[in-house]
């Protein structure tokens, strides 16, 4: 990677865009210039590998990305095998380096672990926590706009509720600890708020 990818600055397009970020949002025209290019720099390398048995080097050619501003914006995938050792190296060293990295990972490759999981069972616990933390944020939402109300009633599995509706269309029933809500399914309402049916888990239309 040759340089740092930043924008063109003269565009009229950017600077209205850096003006909005500094009024609305108070992010300094820099900050925003930086993890942009940090950004781009990123899918540009991150095109050498599209599986787990890819291998490549990425070589940041421009002294810039050491400093720890650029660095601090690189992907964690990226900046946790950028170490002290291998940076700020003059162009012969890095040419052995490369050299030596490429020399030992063309050694015959042992496939025994190909289609192994790259998660521990604490990762995928703490996904599937973060997903449930997720699904009751969007219900505690729709509640809130008024979507969603609690029954008094209700199964303890989850079913499309009985009887009759008030407004128009039908409705959707989900059982939490608490009880069971019923949500209208007005597919206007879902596309305004910008929901995926499909993400509501535990849902079903009538």
């Amino acid at each position: 990677m040759f340089g740092i990818p930043y924008q063109y600055t003269e565009s009229r397009i950017l600077k209205a865009r850096l003006e909005f970020l500094r009024d609305h949002h108070r992010i300094k025209e820099n900050d925003y210039l930086t993890f942009d290019a940090m950004r781009h720099a990123a899918q540009c390398v991150g095109r050498v590998l599209r599986g787990k048995t890819d291998w490549g080097l990425m070589v940041f050619a421009d002294k810039r990305f050491a400093r720890a501003d650029k660095r601090a914006k690189l992907p964690r995938w990226i900046n946790q095998y950028i170490t002290e050792a291998h940076s700020n190296l003059s162009t012969d060293m890095a040419v052995v380096l490369s050299k030596l990295f490429i020399r030992s990972i063309s050694q015959p490759f042992d496939h025994s672990q190909t289609g192994v999981s790259l998660w521990t069972l604490e990762d995928i616990e703490e996904r599937q926590k973060k997903e449930k933390e997720e699904e009751m944020r969007l219900i505690t939402e729709l509640d809130a706009a008024g979507l969603i109300k609690k029954k008094s009633e209700g199964d303890p599995a989850l079913e499309v509720l009985e009887g009759p509706r008030s407004g128009s269309g039908n409705k959707l029933a989900y059982d939490d600890e608490d009880g069971v809500m019923d949500m209208d399914d007005d597919e206007d309402e879902f596309a305004l708020m910008g929901i995926d049916e499909a993400e509501l888990e535990g849902m079903q239309l009538s």
